[in-house]
């Protein structure tokens, strides 16, 4: 009989709660003190062991005597995570899987997140950042000095009581249900000065509880669950367009553990976040938009100090968050590494092709155009991004009386920048790391020229599709000249298919 099960045999359990406590005789005390090391013994026909199940990794169980108590470290039906086979995405389902979780992710109107998943059991510092700009506050001392005006009934003691509206002096509004001075039931808060301009939800004795909805002044949307006044379990956050720019859990009113960071224009940041709510260290994956190949590397501060591709291979919810598992990278592979470009140095690997654009499009001979073309490799939905476009960086915009041949093909990008191909990096054997400038125009297009955040050249054009297409279609965006400054082939083509059309 191993030491173990004498332990268990000779001394009364008092309690089992992931820790195991039983009298230890004094006598046995004095004579020494126990420390047992137990490791598993492995099954290799354990779940753990299968490639379609998911399974927290074994610990070694420790138990230690000290004074009268024997406690030893076991495994609770919680803290193993089980997934079944029906919940595990093998990876030819993965783009579907990710298109249904983030048509519901992305709808503000829909909660992704069910009510006992959502909150977080974890405690709630005081020290912590409150949502609720008037968490604390004293509703019923007139001396505070802020109160300046109050609509509503009061309860004998003179206390708010009842349907409430309120106005301070300095144009912060509180309207909403109270109930003796506190608020209790739904309430809506407006705090320019705070930077909220709707705040929505729930109070309970005067704290901030459950589903809150907070549009801030800058037009972006924050949705989640707090807890005493406090972003504390499920969360989200919308940009001022109305994109979804995070997705996971927040504790203590800061992102926790895995979170979804959604890149403009596409991509993604997945892997844990610091303490900071940033996504450092060496577990960070970014993924392009076709949601099912990456680069995961060592991120610092979101930006990639380097990274190799990997393809995602399983996906499952946990809590309403879409977990991944991915592949390993190869050590062989030449890693990527974030760099924008400046005004005197385009790539410093110009050959190193984009891992995502290179399984969408190809160049070669043109159908529609002169010289090269881009072409797709395979079929793609509408509003799929398909390639990036790369150059030089050009601060400010275009002087007038740079001639045609020296501006063909800058492009821009934000709202004072512009992209160029210098002539000698316009040739796929100089450089061929972003391939978006060998598209051509049409006056008809199927695509769109964008912008998207990549993980290596940072904020770019890139190139979106109009609509569905399929692989092998040649791919043409609208360059937008005007007829008065264009080059002449444009104005050409222009005057041909006008002439063509009233024919």
């Amino acid at each position: 009989m191993s030491t173990q099960e004498n332990i268990s045999q000779n001394y009364k359990i008092k309690s089992v709660k992931n820790v195991l406590e039983c009298n230890v005789p004094r006598a046995k005390q004095q004579k020494e003190s126990i420390k047992i090391v137990i490791k598993p013994k492995l099954d290799f026909n354990h779940p753990a062991f299968q490639p379609r199940k998911q399974i927290s990794v074994f610990k070694e169980e420790v138990l230690d005597v000290e004074e009268n108590t024997v406690k030893m470290d076991i495994f609770s039906i919680e803290d193993l995570v089980f997934h079944n086979d029906e919940d595990v995405i093998e990876r030819y389902e993965l783009s579907q899987v990710f298109q249904k979780w983030l048509h519901d992710a992305e709808n503000p109107d829909k909660l992704p997140w069910n009510e006992t998943d959502a909150p977080e059991n974890f405690f709630v510092w005081s020290k912590s950042d409150r949502v609720d700009p008037f968490h604390g506050f004293d509703w019923n001392k007139s001396q505070t000095g802020r109160l300046f005006k109050v609509k509503g009934g009061r309860d004998s003691r003179g206390k708010i009581h009842g349907k409430a509206e309120i106005t301070f002096q300095n144009g912060e509004e509180v309207s909403g249900s109270f109930i003796h001075g506190q608020r209790n039931g739904h309430c809506v808060i407006k705090s320019i000065q705070k930077g909220i301009d709707h705040l929505s939800g729930y109070w309970v004795g005067d704290k901030l509880e459950g589903f809150t909805t907070c549009k801030l002044t800058d037009g972006s949307l924050l949705q989640g669950w707090t807890r005493d006044g406090v972003w504390h379990g499920a969360f989200r956050k919308f940009s001022s367009d109305g994109s979804l720019s995070i997705y996971g859990r927040c504790r203590n009113g800061k992102l926790h553990g895995i979170c979804w960071k959604f890149n403009s224009g596409g991509g993604a940041l997945f892997g844990p976040v610091d303490c900071d709510s940033e996504m450092s260290g060496e577990d960070i994956v970014y993924i392009y938009p076709d949601l099912t190949v990456g680069l995961k590397g060592f991120f610092r501060r979101e930006k990639m100090v380097f990274g190799r591709k990997v393809d995602l291979i399983r996906a499952w919810l946990s809590k309403g968050n879409l977990d991944l598992e991915v592949s390993s990278p190869k050590k062989n592979d030449e890693p990527f590494r974030y760099k924008e470009s400046t005004q005197f140095i385009m790539a410093d690997l110009p050959l190193q092709k984009d891992i995502y654009e290179s399984k969408t499009v190809s160049c070669k001979k043109s159908r529609v155009g002169y010289g090269e073309g881009l072409f797709l490799k395979r079929c793609v939905k509408a509003k799929t991004v398909v390639a990036f476009y790369n150059g030089i960086r050009l601060a400010g915009m275009e002087p007038d009386d740079i001639p045609w041949e020296d501006r063909s093909y800058r492009i821009m990008v934000g709202d004072n920048c512009r992209m160029d191909i210098p002539i000698e990096m316009r040739d796929m054997s100089s450089y061929r790391a972003t391939m978006a400038h060998k598209i051509n125009h049409s006056f008809e297009p199927n695509c769109e020229f964008w912008e998207v955040t990549h993980p290596v050249y940072g904020y770019i054009p890139c190139v979106r599709t109009l609509y569905d297409l399929d692989g092998g279609i040649e791919l043409t965006v609208h360059y937008n000249y005007m007829l008065d400054d264009c080059p002449d082939w444009f104005s050409d083509l222009w005057d041909s298919l006008q002439t063509r059309h009233r024919g």
